[in-house]
């Protein structure tokens, strides 16, 4: 009996090999056949995978910010004529900044990056991602002086540098509304005008006094302070507490600060 196998034998007519050849080999050879049959993967050539299927002529505009490309796919485009022009100069706003001493207006202003396309059937507004670079900060008003002051600068209101308002409190004493500190001299303590006197009393010893509230150049102590003001001896001495003339913590007559309450003979 002869047994009929489902083969197509092929002859390969430049070395008269015998191949076996049918469809679920696509013309491998059996030991190819067994390779694959052994669990092995199925041969890989190296070529890239093939395209989708084109779904669009190349070149056709699809949609908003879409056009069709060589490949026949929807692909963004950077501009479109259906989009308006981003603007971020609709985000500039000014902004108040404390710079100890001066008080500084900023107006932050942003760069409007190329393109009018924020995705396929959409267009770049200022608040889409990178449609807008910054903000970049640019000083436009200072003021430095204790009795001067800047209204406005906030959001889309431009800075407006003024004295401060009478009354408004100052080292020692009030601005006048026009720009200047006045400094209240306390009575009996005449001699030390030109320093920010806190007030006046006597000293548990009987002596007549007057605090004052000083800032020695190089770190000075306050029995430096009191000879400089009018020649006299200091009593006590204390750091600055959180507020102007407010007693913080003790220190000697002759320890070093550069901000302290001294008391001065007077």
């Amino acid at each position: 009996m002869r047994l009929i196998l489902p083969l197509l034998l092929a002859c390969g007519c430049a070395d008269g090999e015998l191949t076996v050849v049918d469809a679920a080999t696509d013309g491998l050879t059996l030991d190819a056949v067994s390779e694959r049959t052994d669990g092995a993967p199925p041969r890989q050539d190296g070529s890239p995978p093939s395209p989708p299927p084109a779904s669009c002529t190349p070149g056709q505009r699809v949609s908003v910010c879409g056009v069709c490309d060589a490949d026949g796919q929807p692909a963004l485009t950077m501009d479109d004529p259906e989009c308006t022009p981003v603007d971020c100069a609709a985000l500039e706003r000014y902004e108040l900044r404390q710079e100890d001493p001066a008080t500084v207006c900023v107006r932050l202003r942003y760069e409007t990056a190329p393109g009018t396309c924020a995705d396929l059937g959409v267009c770049r507004t200022p608040q889409s991602p990178g449609a807008c670079a910054g903000p970049t900060p640019t000083e436009v008003a200072r003021v430095e002086a204790e009795c001067e002051t800047i209204t406005g600068c906030a959001g889309p209101t431009p800075p407006n540098p003024v004295d401060a308002p009478a009354g408004t409190p100052c080292g020692g004493g009030t601005c006048d509304g026009a720009g200047e500190c006045e400094i209240e001299v306390v009575d009996g303590c005449e001699n030390f005008a030109g320093y920010n006197v806190c007030e006046s009393g006597v000293h548990v010893d009987g002596t007549p006094y007057c605090d004052l509230d000083v800032e020695p150049p190089d770190g000075g102590s306050c029995a430096d302070a009191c000879r400089e003001a009018s020649n006299v001896l200091c009593l006590l001495a204390w750091q600055i507490g959180d507020e102007i003339c407010q007693q913080g913590m003790p220190v000697g007559c002759l320890d070093q600060g550069e901000h302290l309450l001294c008391r001065c003979a007077r």
